[in-house]
């Protein structure tokens, strides 16, 4: 979608479950960037980890059901704008397709359920926003007795981990084209109605937008207002490319000669 180029000699480049896994070096800028604000260095360095972890389970959600349905070799970037997941066969079903998209935000949701399970069994408390911390029972005493830098480095990765993969997952699920909300909707829209899909999904994702954008504009979230406006801008390109491409075929519609002419 955005493309492969995306590529400098400082790429970091590994192989995880035989998954070819790519990291662009801006992609650890703009996670530094999202957790700098009121965090020490040590917080910063675990909020980074955190969206790494966070991010890659995202995409290997996509990566392995992409692998798994369509038997074909699918890879992985991580980028400025989060991550993407390539394949290199043809994924033409459209309801294997909607279920690729959807084990991306579902593998997130259950590595929020794996580390709330960790912290409830081995400290003994849960992070249920927006009740604070709730005790289940006491902290165990080798919790208790590690360095203080370690502990905090603990406390801090919890709740990272919870609030990136909880409240990013449901971010992720809006129907705003590129997210997966969006693709969801351009999924069922097109299996609806297939010329008319594209169109309506950029439409949506556009108005979805300008209301989430004021929305975290209010709330002086300027960097996510910006970040989702963006995604608006490119939604209403693509709206007015959808509708152009549209308007150019629609002259041929039940008209088999029109080559002719």
């Amino acid at each position: 979608m955005f493309g492969m180029q995306l590529t400098t000699e400082y790429d970091t480049k590994f192989r995880l479950l035989g998954i070819p896994v790519r990291i662009n070096p801006f992609f650890w800028l703009v996670a530094a960037i999202l957790g700098w604000q009121n965090r020490t260095p040590l917080e910063i360095v675990v909020w980074i980890a955190c969206v790494f972890v966070s991010i890659l389970v995202h995409e290997f959600g996509h990566a392995l059901t992409t692998r798994s349905l369509f038997q074909n070799n699918p890879s992985v970037l991580l980028y400025f704008m989060g991550g993407l997941c390539f394949s290199n066969g043809k994924e033409d079903h459209s309801w294997k397709r909607a279920l690729v998209i959807v084990m991306g935000p579902v593998a997130g949701f259950l590595l929020f359920g794996l580390v709330l399970g960790l912290g409830l069994y081995f400290i003994g408390v849960a992070y249920v926003s927006p009740f604070g911390w709730v005790v289940v029972h006491d902290v165990p005493s080798w919790f208790i007795r590690l360095p203080e830098g370690v502990n905090h480095a603990i406390e801090t990765a919890y709740l990272d981990l919870l609030y990136i993969n909880l409240f990013w997952g449901f971010v992720n699920l809006l129907p705003l084209y590129p997210l997966d909300g969006g693709q969801l909707a351009q999924v069922f829209l097109t299996m609806h109605n297939r010329r008319e899909g594209t169109v309506r999904t950029h439409a949506i994702s556009l108005v979805t937008a300008g209301l989430v954008a004021v929305y975290l504009f209010s709330r002086d979230q300027y960097y996510n207002a910006f970040f989702v406006a963006s995604l608006g801008f490119m939604n209403f390109q693509l709206y007015q490319a959808a509708r152009l491409e549209k308007s150019s075929f629609s002259q041929f519609d039940g008209d088999d000669d029109w080559w002719r002419r």
